[in-house]
C-alpha cells in the first residue's frame, strides 16, 4: 500500500469484462413515482439495466433480517422488507435504485445518469430525538405486531475507581473513594484499573 503496489478490483482487467454502476437516491425519504430506463438502455455498450421492480418480478426476495438480533422482550426483530434495489420508496440517502452493466465503467456511469427517476419527497428525521417524537415518520408503512420495546433504565452509578500509583522507587497503592488523594512529590503517573485494589510496582 505505501509503495503503491496494492491491487484492487478496479485494477483488474479481464477478457470480456463488464462494469457495474449503481444509481443511488439523493433523498433521505421519498416515494418513487417512476423509473424510466429507455434512454439509458439505448446508450453505447450498455449490456443490461436492472431495477428493484425487475428483481421483484424475477422472484428475488428481500434481504433477510439478522436472526440473532432480538427486541428487548426477546421477540424477533421486526423490520420492513429491505430489497437489494429500492422498490416503491427510498429510505436513506444513497439507497441503490438501479444498476447499469456496461462494457466500461465510464459508459455504465453515463447510462446511470441518463435514467429518469421521478421522486415525491417525504418527511425524514435525522436524529434520535426527532425519531422518538410522536408522529415521527416510520421506516415501514405498518407497525410490527410485536410488543413495544422496553425503555432502557438509567445506568447505575459506577463503583469508586481504584488507581495504582507508579512511583520511582517504593511500592505503594492508593484508593480514591470520591475524594482527591493528597499529592505526592514522588508520584509520576496514575493508571485507571478495574474496581479492585491493585498493587503495582
Amino acid at each position: 500500500m505505501l509503495k503503491g503496489a496494492g491491487r484492487f478490483a478496479d485494477d483488474v482487467t479481464l477478457p470480456n469484462q463488464a462494469h457495474a454502476f449503481f444509481l443511488r437516491s439523493p433523498h433521505a425519504h421519498a416515494r418513487i413515482e417512476s423509473v424510466d430506463t429507455t434512454a439509458a438502455a439505448a446508450m453505447p455498450s450498455v449490456i443490461a439495466i436492472v431495477t428493484g421492480n425487475d428483481l421483484v418480478r424475477d422472484g428475488v426476495r428481500p434481504i433477510p433480517n439478522s436472526a440473532d438480533f432480538k427486541r428487548a422482550d426477546g421477540a424477533p426483530c421486526a423490520s420492513p422488507p429491505r430489497h437489494s434495489l429500492a422498490v416503491g420508496s427510498v429510505r436513506f440517502v444513497g439507497e441503490a435504485i438501479a444498476v447499469v452493466i456496461a462494457a466500461t465503467s465510464a459508459e455504465a456511469q453515463d447510462a446511470a445518469e441518463a435514467i429518469d427517476v421521478r421522486y415525491v419527497p417525504l418527511p425524514a428525521v435525522t436524529g434520535f430525538t426527532a425519531a422518538l417524537a410522536p408522529g415521527a415518520p416510520l421506516r415501514g408503512t405498518t407497525r410490527p405486531a410485536t410488543s413495544p420495546p422496553k425503555r432502557a433504565t438509567a445506568t447505575p452509578p459506577l463503583p469508586p475507581l481504584h488507581f495504582a500509583a507508579r512511583r520511582t522507587s517504593s511500592r505503594s497503592t492508593s484508593r480514591i473513594n470520591g475524594s482527591r488523594p493528597a499529592p505526592s512529590s514522588r508520584a509520576r503517573s496514575f493508571a485507571a484499573t478495574t474496581p479492585q485494589r491493585i498493587e503495582s510496582r
